[in-house]
């Protein structure tokens, strides 16, 4: 799901990583769209798809803030190989 794109906004995502209690997302942002809105996209279109999956998930909500971090085109392969290698998770490489 949030391979596809940063929600509605469609921020091609290099590499995500989640573990049991948070996301680590990885995209390409333009200019076009503030990070306010990539994270509200992103938390708006998962929460629909997860509400969807089970029951059980029905109650899904993501926690009210988030932390974020702008990186040059030159240190994304060094923000890519932290996050495979510094948490442990399941993660998607979506440009391999």
């Amino acid at each position: 799901m949030l391979g596809k794109g940063a929600g509605e906004s469609e921020l091609p995502a290099v590499l995500i990583n989640s573990v049991a209690d948070h996301v680590h997302l990885l995209f390409n942002m333009g200019r076009t769209v503030t990070l306010a809105q990539a994270v509200e996209d992103v938390k708006k279109s998962s929460s629909k798809w997860i509400k969807t999956q089970s029951p059980a998930l029905a109650g899904f909500a993501w926690q009210a803030g988030y932390g974020a971090f702008s990186v040059s085109e030159s240190n994304v392969p060094k923000v890519a190989n932290y996050i495979r290698k510094k948490v442990p998770g399941i993660f998607w490489n979506t440009h391999e």
